[in-house]
């Protein structure tokens, strides 16, 4: 990895493999993978991804290991590197990856796609995105995610209080600006993971004019397999077929399918114009609301490793404490 620890990976290859060509690749993971990987295959924790091999995809499960207060940029460390590992492989394609993962899995994506273009494409399973509201929330299995965030799965080992700069270094929301990577999110009614994580993430993105798709169903449930019958995993192969295999894109990812219509409508019938995905409100069509609007978006707060929260730069500062005192205007 790159930081020079040792990690394996187990590299399945599609039915009829031939090493003179080059395949795409989807990448899946999850806190210790290696004990996980049966579960992968069949879809037992997430996408089935044994269905993959059947459709001339190569499939990756890398190793992934985090330690406390480093649980995403762990994540980055094993699964890039092993990606760029295997890149290194005549019949792997390095331009057609893609990642995907449930859960603990999920919130993996949700962040290796705001560091690293590598990947054409990802789809997040019942994932967080925001470890801050995460925090104070209380789920109907009647868990506090507290615990999990400060000692458990999420181990960043103290509150938000004691160190913000933590979760916000963990929580992908506070990077959206940087994904690229076409993100497909699914998430149900989820009595685990809330559902408002993947909610915060996909407005973030469609305000910053990404390539980003929700799906969502009534279904109360954890388990990966459940969410994606009712969300339909034909949506996910589709959608990565699409961007892993050249396929036209399917309507449902051109023109949505609006809450009233879903179970009714599926419009999973490929478009035969050549359209492709476009995207969402653009960040550049919002006018600041005032000078100080505009100096504020281009001088964003800091936060020191010790947890204190800086003020924004000085020239910001004295328009703020200091302002035009003409008629009408508001003095902060």
């Amino acid at each position: 990895t790159y930081t020079n620890k040792t990690a394996r990976g187990f590299l399945y290859k599609p039915v009829d493999f031939d090493s003179s060509k080059k395949y795409p690749v989807i990448i899946g993971y999850y806190e210790n993978t290696m004990g996980n990987r049966g579960l992968e295959l069949q879809g037992g924790a997430s996408v089935p991804l044994g269905n993959f091999l059947q459709r001339g995809y190569l499939v990756f499960f890398p190793e992934v290991r985090h330690s406390l207060g480093e649980i995403a940029t762990a994540a980055y460390d094993f699964v890039v590197s092993g990606a760029e590992s295997i890149a290194q492989l005549p019949y792997v394609n390095s331009k057609r990856m893609g990642i995907t993962g449930h859960s603990f899995g999920s919130y993996q994506t949700n962040f290796l796609v705001t560091q690293t273009n590598l990947f054409a494409a990802a789809v997040s399973n019942s994932g967080m995105s925001n470890l801050i509201s995460d925090y104070g929330a209380i789920n109907e299995f009647h868990r506090l995610p507290a615990a999990s965030n400060e000692a458990g799965q999420t181990s960043i080992g103290a509150t938000p209080w004691s160190r913000p700069d933590l979760y916000i270094k963990n929580s992908p929301i506070f990077y959206a600006d940087k994904i690229n990577t076409p993100l497909l999110l699914s998430h149900c009614q989820d009595p685990n993971v809330p559902l408002n994580n993947s909610i915060q993430l996909f407005m973030a993105l469609r305000r910053l004019g990404r390539r980003v798709w929700l799906l969502t169903n009534n279904e109360k449930t954890h388990g990966g397999v459940q969410t994606m019958k009712k969300n339909n995993v034909n949506l996910v192969e589709q959608f990565f077929d699409h961007y892993l295999k050249d396929a036209p894109a399917p309507c449902w990812m051109l023109e949505g399918i609006p809450a009233k219509l879903r179970g009714v409508e599926s419009r999973t019938e490929s478009d035969s114009t050549g359209r492709t995905p476009g995207s969402g409100l653009v960040m550049e069509n919002v006018k600041p609301f005032s000078e100080v609007h505009a100096a504020i978006l281009n001088n964003p707060t800091e936060v020191t490793p010790d947890g204190k929260i800086e003020k924004i730069k000085q020239e910001v500062s004295t328009k703020i404490t200091q302002p035009k005192q003409q008629p009408d205007e508001t003095s902060f």
